[in-house]
């Protein structure tokens, strides 16, 4: 079993993502450096898809090539590129 197959499983969703950040009204980091942080990603229902979407809209191909991965207030994923 892969690690994204871990961690994300058979789950394709992303209605509750964007629930629990509106009503928190605060950021929530979901990868530093490169590296998952698995509980706010499980917490926040965040699927594989989503997470590939943002890192493409940022013009990178896998997690590894970036500095930190948010979950916005907005329900919207922003990445930010390692250097």
């Amino acid at each position: 079993m892969s690690f994204t197959t871990e961690i994300f499983g058979a789950r394709g969703h992303v209605g509750a993502l964007q629930q629990c950040a509106r009503l928190e009204g605060k950021s929530v980091r979901l990868a530093q450096a490169g590296q998952l942080v698995r509980h706010a990603v499980l917490r926040h229902a965040v699927s594989e898809a989503g997470l590939n979407e943002a890192l493409r809209q940022r013009g990178l191909d896998n997690l590894d090539h970036a500095r930190e991965v948010t979950l916005e207030p907005s329900g919207n994923i922003s990445v930010l590129k390692a250097s």
